[in-house]
């Protein structure tokens, strides 16, 4: 019996491994994103387009590492691959920490993580938020409650920074209306799939009581996005908060309410 398990044991270590034959396919999607890993938390190498050829030298669970005509290796959704025919490659199966090199010159091949991506990021976002407020510092008379409707134009030039443009106009009875414009960073501390958060910091020029006044401002949101539309939006609460610099008490200011915005650019595959 001894003889027998051991027999078995022994032939697992010779049972041979099938490679699957790469083969040539195209992408099938508008766009897609190569990446360094197989998980959509990892980083972006390259957006490629429908129909641009790929290689597919191995699969794994609904995930394909690929290679492009260029030599650049990483992986793809397989949802967004069609196939074509199979094809011969002579050299081995690249990883993502490799770059194929058909140039028989012996030569150091960077990592895939080495590679910048040749295309530039860019992202606009136009933003609506109708809210609440509340007036913690205001002047007498003037009602500590109102509502708010902001409009937001976001221009983000890596996936995590970019520039804000908030406008606001308040109402508080007794006939107060207050209106802001300012402009500066915005920072996406989150972008985890379908969900977005957000936090804006802006210098702002006011106008209120009959007053021009200056001031600054900061906001913070967090959004659900949707997929399989041109513009894409998200929606989600958000908070804003504003000081206004007036001639007698300052007016402080927080806005609670529903963040509902466009992107033109997302990644959401």
């Amino acid at each position: 019996m001894s003889k027998i398990c051991f027999a078995l044991l022994l032939s697992l270590f010779f049972v041979p491994v099938v490679m699957a034959e790469p083969f040539q396919a195209n992408v099938n999607e508008e766009k897609t994103y190569l990446r360094t890993d197989p998980s959509l938390d990892s980083s972006v190498l390259l957006e490629m387009k429908k129909n641009d050829s790929i290689t597919v030298v191995e699969e794994k669970d609904d995930w394909m590492l690929v290679r492009t005509p260029e030599n650049r290796v990483g992986w793809v959704k397989s949802h967004d691959v069609r196939k074509e025919t199979p094809v011969t490659i002579s050299q081995g199966t690249p990883t993502p920490s490799e770059n194929s090199n058909l140039n028989p010159e012996p030569e150091q091949e960077p990592t895939i993580t080495d590679v910048v991506p040749e295309r530039e990021f860019y992202e606009i976002s136009m933003v609506l938020r109708p809210g609440f407020d509340k007036a913690t510092d205001h002047p007498a008379g003037m009602d500590d409650t109102g509502f708010s409707i902001g409009g937001h134009v976001a221009w983000f030039f890596t996936p995590y920074f970019g520039l804000s443009i908030p406008y606001t106009f308040r109402f508080y009875e007794g006939d107060y209306k207050i209106q802001t414009v300012g402009g500066g960073p915005v920072i996406r501390y989150l972008d985890l799939n379908h969900f977005r958060g957000s936090l804006d910091g802006n210098f702002i020029y006011a106008r209120a009581f009959g007053h021009n006044e200056i001031g600054w401002s900061a906001g913070w949101d967090f959004t659900f996005g949707f997929k399989d539309t041109i513009l894409r939006p998200f929606i989600g609460p958000f908070v804003r908060f504003e000081q206004i610099y007036a001639d007698g008490p300052n007016l402080t200011t927080w806005s609670f309410g529903l963040s509902i915005s466009l992107t033109n650019f997302t990644d959401l595959s």
